[in-house]
């Protein structure tokens, strides 16, 4: 038996994924599958905490790009918003 395994690198826009993290945080709630429990948050902006997240973001994605250079693989990349537009 042969196994073909596909690595699949999904981005979202930083600034959404950053506002869905700290509503998450604030809400405790990190996954909604039923919308009749959705729960709402105001959460504070921060520019600097925004920054050391994308820093932090950028850094693992340029890792994991190495990562499958140095062993040979590539990946498909898909954006979040081209999959739930």
């Amino acid at each position: 038996i042969n196994y073909i395994f596909a690595k699949i690198s999904l981005t979202r826009n930083p600034l959404d994924s950053f506002i869905s993290w700290k509503i998450a945080v604030a809400t405790g709630r990190w996954k909604l599958t039923n919308t009749t429990l959705l729960k709402t948050a105001q959460v504070e902006f921060s520019l600097e905490r925004f920054e050391d997240h994308l820093t932090e973001m950028q850094s693992f994605q340029i890792e994991v790009q190495h990562s499958l250079q140095v062993g040979g693989q590539s990946a498909f990349y898909v954006r979040y918003e081209d999959l739930v537009g």
